[in-house]
C-alpha cells in the first residue's frame, strides 16, 4: 500500500481579508452565474523531491452521473522535506477553476487525482451546494 494520499480538501469563499472560509454553500442572487472556484488541497506521505500529477475537475450531478463543468485541470507538485526523515512529509497547495457557469440550484463536486510514473495512487472528492436565495 502507498503511502502518499490526498488528505483532505475543501472549496472555500474568500473573505475581505483574503481568509479562506469552507464553502459548504455556494448561494447566489441570479442563475445562471459565472464565477471562479477556489479550493485548497492537503496531501499527507508524500516522498521528497518525487514528482507526482495532480489532477481536478468541477463536476455537476444530475440523474445520477457525473458531469464535467471544468475539463480536467492539472499540475506537477514536487514537495520538499528533510531526506532520511522518518516523519510523514506534508504539504498543501490551493488551486482554482476560472468562469464556472452554475446554471442551476444542486450538488456539485470537485474530483481530484494523484498519479506517480503513470500510476493512479489516490483519489478524493469534496462536495458543494448551489442555491439560489432573494435579494
Amino acid at each position: 500500500m502507498t503511502t502518499e494520499k490526498i488528505a483532505f480538501l475543501f472549496p472555500y469563499h474568500k473573505s475581505e481579508g483574503n481568509d479562506k472560509l469552507p464553502m459548504l454553500l455556494m448561494e447566489t442572487t441570479e442563475l445562471p452565474v459565472t464565477v471562479d472556484v477556489f479550493f485548497q488541497v492537503h496531501f499527507l506521505g508524500l516522498e521528497h523531491s518525487k514528482e507526482y500529477w495532480f489532477a481536478a475537475n468541477l463536476y455537476r450531478e444530475e440523474d445520477g452521473l457525473e458531469i464535467s463543468m471544468s475539463g480536467e485541470k492539472g499540475v506537477w507538485i514536487r514537495a520538499k522535506g528533510y531526506p532520511g526523515s522518518k516523519n510523514t512529509l506534508a504539504t498543501s497547495m490551493g488551486m482554482h477553476f476560472e468562469r464556472c457557469k452554475f446554471e442551476s440550484e444542486g450538488d456539485y463536486l470537485i474530483g481530484t487525482s494523484l498519479t506517480k510514473d503513470g500510476i493512479l495512487i489516490h483519489e478524493a472528492h469534496a462536495f458543494f451546494s448551489v442555491s439560489k436565495v432573494d435579494e
